[in-house]
């Protein structure tokens, strides 16, 4: 997960190199979307995303009334 957090912080990383800067609906946000879908999709999971731009993957359990829900911004 760290290699992964590397990788997205490097999309958008500001000239300092001190941080990342994806402002909403921009092209930096849009390729951060779309690895984290790859790797979601190389998961094996569902993904979906809102009138908002959140994202959400999601794993077919065996009991549908046992929901996990992990989250995290990128």
């Amino acid at each position: 997960m760290a290699s992964r957090i590397a990788i997205l912080s490097e999309i958008g990383c500001t000239e300092s190199g001190g941080g990342a800067n994806r402002i909403g609906f921009s092209k930096e946000e849009k390729q951060a979307k779309l690895l984290e879908m790859k790797w979601m999709a190389e998961a094996g999971m569902e993904i979906k995303e809102d009138g908002a731009g959140n994202m959400f993957g999601r794993f077919q359990g065996r009991d549908k009334n046992l929901p996990i829900l992990l989250s995290y911004c990128i």
